[in-house]
């Protein structure tokens, strides 16, 4: 991967161009802005078999972000902020990291409780079980 490109990525997670990008073959594959979960997860459920091998860029990394990253098998991901339990997710998966903050746990919106996603996600251990609630959990919410 081009040095260049993942300084672009980042320098769109910054300017807010972008909230999500994906880079593969030299090239961004996608770039998606949206709040939370829902850009990265819309590209894992439209072209997740485009991620095996890939590098994820986001602007929040927490678990459930880590569970979709791992399950499509991507190489590398940056989190501007990531929580200890994405980072340990990955780190299990082998899967390299990089983020500019690590933080015991992604907050809601408000910033005054956890995150949804973690929350839901808090006591399941197996990453194809986090998966599965996700999908659940997004056929009846807005993620």
């Amino acid at each position: 991967m081009k040095e260049s490109l993942m300084k672009q990525a980042i320098t769109d997670l910054r300017e807010n161009t972008c909230s999500c990008v994906v880079c593969a073959d030299d090239r961004i594959l996608f770039a998606e802005k949206g709040d939370g979960l829902a850009p990265l997860f819309a590209v894992y459920l439209e072209n997740r078999e485009q991620l095996a091998g890939a590098y994820a860029f986001d602007k929040a990394v927490g678990t459930a972000a880590a569970s979709l990253l791992v399950d499509a098998g991507v190489a590398l991901v940056y989190g501007e902020t990531m929580s200890f339990g994405a980072k340990q997710i990955l780190a299990e998966a082998d899967i390299e990291t990089v983020c500019e903050k690590l933080v015991p746990a992604i907050l809601n919106r408000e910033g005054i409780g956890l995150c949804p996603l973690e929350k839901l996600l808090i006591d399941v251990p197996d990453n194809k079980d986090r998966v599965e609630k996700l999908r659940t959990f997004a056929e009846s919410n807005q993620i």
